[in-house]
């Protein structure tokens, strides 16, 4: 029985990918060579809302995975390179797209008026992970984790939330560095309730190093959120609503004071929605055909907090002693020193 039940999530699981479609790609500058590791980032038509962000590997190709149906335009980055836009991309959620090769072109530069400037780039590609920068985006605001999830790069979220990075399930979640030990409804229900405005960036670890647990071998997704860095203290509350068939509301409100030994924050969130699941099953055999409907709803209500501190020993160690010792090298170098009465000199 119990193979039986996995074999029938594994099929709902394949005919939910199955009723995607991927896009593909190649990028190359215009002498024909390979643009490696650039951004692609796949848009909604309708309103130009980030739908899915990847990068190209060390031959230009980019695949997208999990499209949905409906009309996209895709935009690809590069430094040094143009922007480069193919727009009118319509999906039926069924088919394996190849968009076939887009030509970006080396950037105009007049040195009379070249500015330098820094910025965060959307993905960044390094030997072990893939990083998704998410604070200072238009992604960071009225999102949450599972949203982010859905548009980062190798990640897909199907309709039950179950997270696979490159296509393999039985991904480990971290936060800051550290394991996640929820599972199933209760994960899911955490990362609806992440506000996207908490989060710093998301590092898609598809190499994980000793120091990470071994069953994490499919992949593990570390999200890493922000830690505000001015000094003194401040806060701030943030509420979402969102409705569709059942409505979903979040509120957060977080607290931070920092000054040059310690770094002491919190946050908490609470958050009330209901959502519901419909699975088709038809089967034929033996001359007989069976259909079954699955409906399941559910609600929740969550409440999730964060305390934390960073103390910043080398910095204190510092100005501590280094004060003490300025003190002894001038009581007993700089100024003069005489024996006490009835010693010797």
């Amino acid at each position: 029985m119990r193979v039986f039940l996995t074999l029938i999530i594994s099929l709902s699981t394949l005919s939910i990918y199955a009723q995607m479609s991927t896009l593909r790609g190649r990028l190359q500058d215009n002498q024909g060579g390979a643009v490696a590791y650039a951004n692609v980032v796949l848009y909604n038509t309708s309103d130009s809302s980030l739908f899915k962000v990847g990068v190209s590997d060390e031959n230009g190709i980019f695949e997208l995975q999990g499209l949905e149906a409906g009309t996209y335009f895709l935009e690809a980055s590069y430094l040094g390179f143009d922007d480069i836009r193919k727009p009118d991309i319509r999906v039926d959620g069924t088919q394996q797209i190849d968009i076939g090769v887009l030509v970006l072109n080396p950037s105009a530069i007049e040195l009379a008026q070249a500015t330098v400037t820094s910025s965060r780039v959307l993905v960044e590609i390094k030997p072990d992970r893939t990083i998704f920068n998410v604070e200072g985006t238009i992604n960071s605001a009225g999102s949450d984790a599972i949203s982010l999830l859905r548009k980062a790069p190798n990640v897909t979220v199907d309709n039950n939330d179950n997270i696979n990075v490159l296509g393999r399930a039985g991904v480990l979640l971290y936060v800051d560095g550290k394991r996640l030990p929820l599972g199933g409804q209760d994960l899911s229900n955490y990362l609806q309730n992440l506000p996207a405005e908490q989060i710093d960036r998301i590092e898609i670890i598809t190499n994980p190093g000793s120091k990470y647990e071994a069953e994490g071998n499919a992949g593990i997704i570390d999200i890493r959120l922000k830690r505000d860095k001015n000094l003194g203290a401040n806060g701030s509350l943030n509420t979402t609503y969102s409705q569709g068939q059942y409505h979903r509301a979040n509120l957060t409100g977080s607290a931070n004071y920092r000054n040059r030994s310690v770094n002491a924050f919190g946050t908490g969130s609470v958050g009330d929605g209901g959502g519901f699941n419909k699975m088709l099953f038809e089967s034929y055999q033996n001359n007989l055909v069976q259909h079954e409907i699955n409906n399941h709803k559910n609600d929740w209500r969550n409440y999730n907090y964060r305390l934390g501190a960073d103390f910043f020993w080398q910095k204190s160690y510092h100005r501590f002693f280094g004060r003490r010792r300025r003190q002894h090298f001038r009581q007993y170098f700089l100024q003069p020193h005489y024996p006490r009465p009835g010693s010797h000199a």
